[in-house]
């Protein structure tokens, strides 16, 4: 179980160095080229498989949704 355990760390970590190269390259190059809604719906569908990221609310009786923050300059 600690093998396993010490594994699924290490994908986690690998997973999230993955994650920011990604963000910083190829998702701010195509913000600045304007393919907003196409790099969002890009994310969305990869983090929808990270349930650390679509997990429910933290608050009794809230919708998922409300528990997400608004970003400055991203249209809601």
């Amino acid at each position: 179980m600690k093998q396993l355990a010490a594994v699924q760390g290490l994908l986690e970590g690998a997973s999230r160095i993955m994650l920011r190269r990604h963000l910083e390259t190829c998702v701010a190059r195509a913000m600045r080229e304007g393919r907003t809604a196409e790099i969002v719906e890009e994310l969305m569908e990869t983090l929808k498989f990270d349930h650390h990221v679509f997990r429910p609310a933290a608050v009794p009786g809230a919708d998922a949704i409300d528990a997400v923050p608004e970003l400055p300059g991203v249209p809601t």
